[in-house]
């Protein structure tokens, strides 16, 4: 189990996706090949409603705190950082190529706040996974603007 404070910049960005997305750490919750990336993402949902796995923001200190997917189970949620990285892994664990991406999501009241969440295909096609509520989309979903993919990151 890992975090790490990260200076808010995409060079490190992309060295903590490197280091802490672990698919190791959540195989044993997949045991099988996954059809689809909706099976993390109920997975996800389910964690989430159970209360197993909670929203967690970042402490005010001026980083950004990512965790290794054990320590976001650990410590039972995490932000959407957190989350991205947990959902990459377990897609990852389950076959399924995915990876991280930084950007903004429209909010409804104010200017768009920076964000994180998962994209990737499967053998549907693409998707994107909202990774803090476990929604996913087959087409790109409004209000999403990608910033940096953290793909060449992951291989």
């Amino acid at each position: 189990m890992q975090c790490n404070m990260i200076v808010p910049r995409l060079s490190e960005f992309r060295k903590a996706a490197r280091d802490l997305v672990r698919p190791e750490e959540v195989a044993h919750l997949i045991q099988r090949p996954l059809k689809a990336i909706e099976e993390v993402g109920g997975w996800i949902a389910a964690e989430r409603r159970s209360g197993r796995l909670a929203f967690i923001a970042d402490a005010a200190d001026g980083y950004d705190h990512w965790c290794s997917p054990a320590a976001v189970i650990a410590k039972g949620g995490g932000d959407c950082d957190c989350f991205s990285i947990l959902a990459c892994s377990l897609a990852r664990a389950g076959g399924i190529e995915a990876w991280i991406v930084l950007g903004t999501r429209d909010r409804v009241f104010g200017p768009p706040e920076p964000h994180a969440w998962v994209e990737g295909v499967d053998a549907s096609g693409p998707w994107w996974l909202e990774a803090t509520t476990g929604r996913v989309w087959r087409s790109h979903p409004e209000g999403y603007e990608a910033v940096a993919l953290l793909k060449e990151a992951l291989q």
